[in-house]
C-alpha cells in the first residue's frame, strides 16, 4: 500500500463523511512501512502477518493451539501479544491435515533423493532446500527445521490495532477472503468469455 492508496482512501472518506475506516489486507500487502503509514494517518487495520517473522524462540508459545476457542466449524482462534503488537492466531484443522500431508510427502521424496542425488541437484528445488542442512558438504535432513515448519500447519496470524474483539477481527479477515474468491471467479469467467469470443471471431 503506497501513499497514493492512502490519498484515495482519504478522499473517499471525506467525500462520503465516513467516520471510521478499518483497512483489511492480506500478507502480500504488509510491511513495517505500510503499517507505520496507516498508524501515522490514524487508520485502523486488520492485516495478515508473515508467521515466519516470529522468532523461533517465541513461535512455539504464540502458535500453541491448546488455549484456542472455537470460531466456527474447523476454525479456532485466540488472542495474544507479541512485541507490543496485538495478534489473533487462527487454526484451521482441515488445512492443518493438508499441510502436514504435503510436508510428509515432500520429506518422503527428499529422503529417497538423498540416497542417489548430489547436493547441487537438491538445492535447485525450493521445497527440498528448506528441509536440508549441509554438514561437511554432505546434505541431510534438517530435523529442527521440519519440527519448526510443523508449527505453522493450518495456521494464520492476524495483526490489528482495532478495538474489535477477536471474533470480529477473524470475521473481517474472512470477508476479505470471500471478496477475493469472488473476484477470482469473476476474473476467470471473463477470461473464458473473452477467449471463447476471440476463438469464434478467428474461425
Amino acid at each position: 500500500m503506497c501513499s497514493s492508496d492512502l490519498e484515495i482512501i482519504a478522499a473517499i472518506k471525506g467525500r462520503h463523511s465516513i467516520r471510521r475506516v478499518v483497512i483489511v489486507c492480506d500478507r502480500g500487502m504488509v510491511s513495517k512501512e505500510n503499517l507505520s503509514n496507516l498508524e501515522k494517518d490514524g487508520y485502523e487495520y486488520v492485516v495478515g502477518m508473515r508467521m515466519r517473522q516470529l522468532r523461533t524462540i517465541d513461535a512455539g508459545f504464540i502458535l500453541n493451539t491448546e488455549d484456542m476457542q472455537k470460531v466456527k466449524d474447523n476454525l479456532s482462534a485466540k488472542e495474544t501479544e507479541y512485541q507490543g503488537r496485538r495478534l489473533i492466531v487462527c487454526h484451521n484443522r482441515e488445512q492443518d491435515k493438508r499441510d502436514k500431508a504435503k510436508r510428509i510427502e515432500i520429506i518422503g521424496r527428499l529422503t529417497e533423493k538423498l540416497k542417489t542425488q548430489g547436493l547441487k541437484s537438491l538445492l535447485v528445488s525450493k521445497e527440498y532446500k528448506k528441509y536440508l542442512k549441509i554438514e561437511a558438504k554432505k546434505p541431510e535432513l534438517d530435523e529442527d527445521k521440519i519440527k519448526q515448519e510443523a508449527l505453522f500447519d493450518g495456521k494464520y496470524v492476524l495483526e490489528t490495532n482495532t478495538e474489535l474483539n477477536w471474533k470480529q477481527v477473524v470475521s473481517s479477515y474472512k470477508d476479505l477472503w470471500r471478496v477475493e474468491r469472488a473476484f477470482r471467479t469473476l476474473k476467470n469467467k471473463l477470461s473464458n468469455l473473452f477467449n471463447t469470443t476471440l476463438a469464434t471471431n478467428l474461425e
